[in-house]
């Protein structure tokens, strides 16, 4: 494996009963996650896989343990604030599309910069021609995404300011995935990105994936569409009872026989 750009160590995560005491989600959690290749994290339902990434991008805290330590390029995320992220070089796309449905496509792809320039309201009072100049570099550079991950016939070419409510869900997915090439992202998470999606557009959801590994991010997601992670993924890491089973090149994982009698149903 390649340097990690992201070191988890020893994650846990628990929920108090009255009945049952501690009911553990994580426990002393381990994975490293290498840079610049798509690893796949996979398991059953309620293996807290979304608390994870839940836990990474600071949305819930883990369990207050001494050695705990989540490391992106050697700082402890767990000593970051949620907002920070973005600007360390973190993005994520959540299980819902995630979108500005009152927006419009090209709007929802310029709020998405890496660019904060003219986010004050004293910026374009103030700096009226650069703030000016940097709107406009935002929606040269949007409108050249959606040129280079769409074809012009597509309604994001065709008709970029229609509100991005009106999309479908897929469609709404694909603008997230699409958003994501706006920042300066290192670490690219992705929460099930092919869920409640029709099957036809999952080979243009692992084009975008696999265009941004070319852009050098790295892909840490989480799918339970198996084809789908064999087909883009370069490690594979199986969850079960709370901590990492198995992991390494997918065939390895999803052959292996206890991952498909109790994963994948294969008798």
């Amino acid at each position: 494996m390649t340097k990690p750009i992201l070191d988890i160590q020893h994650i846990s995560k628990s929920f108090h009963s009255k009945t049952t005491g501690n009911n553990y989600v994580l426990k002393d959690f381990n994975l490293t996650i290498p840079t610049n290749k798509i690893t796949a994290l996979i398991g059953g339902n309620g293996t807290g896989k979304t608390t994870l990434f839940n836990i990474i991008s600071r949305l819930v805290p883990a369990d207050k343990t001494i050695t705990k330590k989540i490391l992106f390029q050697g700082k402890n995320l767990l000593k970051q604030q949620p907002n920070n992220l973005a600007s360390l070089g973190i993005g994520r796309l959540f299980q819902d599309a995630h979108i500005f449905p009152n927006l419009s496509i090209l709007d929802n792809m310029c709020v998405a910069s890496d660019t904060s320039f003219g986010e004050n309201p004293f910026d374009s009072l103030l700096f009226t021609k650069k703030s000016k100049k940097t709107e406009k570099t935002k929606t040269a550079k949007a409108i050249q995404i959606l040129s280079d991950l769409f074809t012009n016939e597509s309604i994001f070419v065709q008709n970029p300011n229609l509100l991005a409510g009106k999309l479908s869900y897929g469609q709404q997915r694909l603008l997230g995935l699409a958003r994501l090439s706006m920042g300066n992202y290192s670490l690219i998470l992705l929460d099930e990105p092919t869920a409640g999606v029709h099957t036809q557009l999952n080979d243009k959801i692992a084009e975008i994936v696999v265009l941004l590994k070319k852009q050098g991010k790295t892909i840490f997601l989480i799918e339970h569409n198996m084809a789908f992670v064999r087909k883009i993924a370069d490690y594979v890491a199986f969850m079960a009872n709370h901590n990492i089973f198995i992991q390494g090149e997918p065939n390895d994982v999803l052959n292996n026989k206890q991952v498909q009698q109790h994963y994948l149903g294969i008798l």
